[in-house]
């Protein structure tokens, strides 16, 4: 079934977490969604074979994240034999009840569903979303998604680049001026290399600072 999952957690915190998917489970025969809909041969059998990803990831998600109060999933009206549906932390959600223009289904697009997450009722204010095929290799903790001093957590997979070679992010606008971010691609240092107060900062001499336009302390 085109899945996606919800998941509110717990550990004395209002936060939740959803998880979709793009499958369709051979299991209860129904039919694979028509070609045409989704882009021709990208909706082949292979796409739309049963793995059992989402078995494995809601096994993860219980083993590695035990403060999930509970698991939303949503699917086009498919549920896999396997799932128990009388669990307590469990509960399966149709996309008819939170497509509000039933014109729109069936659907098997994943960023369809997503955009339409928010209107599972019940949801907490917070959640964590998962695609079917997402597993947990480690414990994770709440504060890993979320906290109140920095808000939502955001990891690359890559590091980002940097705006010139030798200026790092946090010089840029701390009060002193660094040659290396006194760009136009890191905006001037953001304003820190102009003006009557500079301060010599770390990539910024004092003797440097004249030519900068400031004041020197040599």
């Amino acid at each position: 079934a085109a899945a996606a999952g919800a998941t509110d957690a717990g550990a004395g915190t209002d936060a939740g977490g959803a998880t979709a998917g793009n499958a369709t489970s051979g299991e209860d025969g129904e039919p694979r969604p028509p070609a045409e809909r989704d882009g021709g041969d990208t909706a082949g059998a292979n796409r739309y074979r049963d793995n059992e990803e989402l078995r494995y990831s809601l096994r993860s998600l219980f083993k590695y994240a035990p403060w999930v109060r509970n698991v939303i999933l949503v699917t086009n009206g498919q549920v896999p034999l396997w799932l128990n549906t009388d669990h307590p932390r469990i509960r399966v959600v149709t996309h008819e009840e939170i497509f509000p223009d039933p014109s729109q289904l069936p659907v098997f697009s994943s960023p369809a569903i997503e955009v339409h997450l928010h209107r599972i009722p019940g949801l907490s204010r917070r959640f964590i979303y998962f695609n079917d095929d997402v597993l947990l290799g480690a414990d994770v903790w709440p504060d890993d998604f979320w906290s109140h001093a920095a808000g939502h957590m955001v990891y690359f997979s890559w590091e980002v680049p940097k705006c010139n070679a030798g200026c790092i992010d946090s010089w840029i606008g701390d009060g002193f001026c660094d040659r290396a971010c006194n760009t136009s691609r890191c905006m001037w240092d953001d304003g820190d290399c102009s003006g009557p107060n500079i301060k010599p900062g770390a990539g910024m001499s004092a003797a440097g600072l004249g030519a900068a336009g400031g004041t020197s302390f040599a």
